[in-house]
């Protein structure tokens, strides 16, 4: 199930604890709930609708058998009144109509059914068609059991139901009196403990659909914590990696970052004071990097990456050198730094050309060569590749010139 973030987890909550007497949510979530479940809903009316329909079409065996002298009537009830409408319902559901409609429909042709059951019992003059009547009890458990029709048009239904019922009884004045009102009062009864499974079948689809929603939240918040780092908030390594992914097809830049004479700062003003920088730090890189331009994350330690996919060598030094500026703002004392008195970093910037070498792993170990060059050159700057040489060589040099 698809998560949709218009819809909080504690909405959700209290829909599942709501004891109203109403069945639907709210206007909104009743528009989304409709949206995720009223295709499948339509499908599997329709599948039980056409075997109901088959096995109506059968019941004309039946009343030749028990109403004889009204079997042409019985067939063209069937095959002109009844079978043509419900086909045409099939239609309508097949075309995923509005709720209402769809609802109506269903109620539509079950009423229908009973009607018909009214004039063919007033038609014939057989004995059989004192038992008639008894369909009723099958036109309500396919409404509200096998259909499920919404509550409220099931109650309606199951009303002019009960009502044909007691017209059909009261035609057969070969009936006792007491034996009429007996049946009646049977269906009546079989109507209202078809309506509380029916509102209880809904209930459960809606909590069901409300459990599931809240249950896809649930783990797409346990996957996006996996991806986080803790102490920044930016992304993990993991998170950083499903980024990463993405280059071969898009190309883009990867910027590494490391926070200049880290261990000496943490020496100096201790664990704490480190993790206080690191947070400031991860900051600036997410205020420096939008949503729409790429990811940042803690690669490990005090060294982060930002991965920008689709973007240029030109767009992806400009990002390296907003993030270098805004870092050197902050003018975070660092008296241990060999590259100034206050807190600094380095970057190094590689990229991947779409379609073309773009393995995230060379890109990387690019940018990471870039960094070192950074640092051999007086840290606080950005690196760009050269165009000449692989990572491997560009380490060596940038370890040369440390020397």
């Amino acid at each position: 199930m698809a998560q949709d973030h218009s819809i909080s987890a504690t909405e959700i909550a209290a829909l599942i604890a709501r004891r109203g007497r109403s069945l639907t949510f709210p206007p909104r979530i009743e528009a989304i709930f409709e949206a995720r479940t009223g295709a499948g809903r339509c499908r599997e009316l329709n599948r039980t609708g056409i075997i109901a329909l088959i096995l109506y079409e059968c019941l004309m065996l039946a009343d030749w058998m028990i109403i004889p002298d009204v079997i042409v009537a019985s067939v063209l009830i069937h095959l002109l009144v009844v079978g043509p409408v419900a086909l045409l319902v099939v239609r309508i559901e097949y075309r995923m109509p509005p709720p209402w409609l769809r609802e109506f429909a269903q109620v539509a042709i079950s009423v229908m059914i009973a009607v018909s059951l009214l004039v063919l019992t007033y038609l014939s003059r057989s004995f059989g068609r004192i038992f008639l009547h008894f369909s009723m009890v099958e036109v309500l458990l396919f409404l509200g059991i096998v259909q499920q029709v919404r509550f409220a048009y099931t109650a309606a239904a199951s009303a002019a139901v009960v009502v044909l019922h007691l017209a059909t009884v009261m035609i057969c004045a070969e009936i006792p009196l007491e034996l009429r009102v007996s049946a009646n009062a049977l269906v009546t009864f079989s109507a209202l403990l078809m309506l509380m499974a029916n509102r209880r079948a809904e209930r459960a689809e809606r909590n069901a659909y409300l459990f599931g929603l809240l249950d896809t939240m649930r783990l797409a918040e346990l996957d996006r914590l996996v991806r986080l780092d803790p102490l920044t908030g930016l992304l993990n390594r993991r998170g950083l990696d499903g980024a990463l992914a993405s280059l071969p097809k898009s190309g883009g830049a990867v910027l590494l970052l490391d926070v200049d004479c880290f261990k000496a700062f943490n020496d100096r003003y201790g664990h704490g004071g480190g993790d206080m920088a690191l947070r400031s730090v991860a900051q600036a890189i997410r205020d420096n990097v939008p949503l729409a331009q790429g990811v940042a994350g803690r690669y490990g330690g005090e060294e982060f990456m930002v991965v920008c996919p689709g973007e240029d060598a030109a767009s992806a030094q400009d990002c390296g050198e907003r993030i270098r500026a805004a870092v050197e703002a902050l003018a975070i004392p660092h008296a241990a730094s060999l590259a100034g008195p206050i807190l600094t970093l380095s970057v190094g910037v590689a990229l991947a050309r779409p379609g073309g070498d773009g393995d995230p792993q060379r890109v990387v170990l690019e940018a990471d060569a870039n960094l070192y060059r950074a640092k051999a050159a007086g840290r606080n700057r950005v690196i760009g590749s050269s165009g000449s040489g692989t990572a491997l060589q560009g380490r060596q040099e940038a370890l040369a010139l440390a020397s």
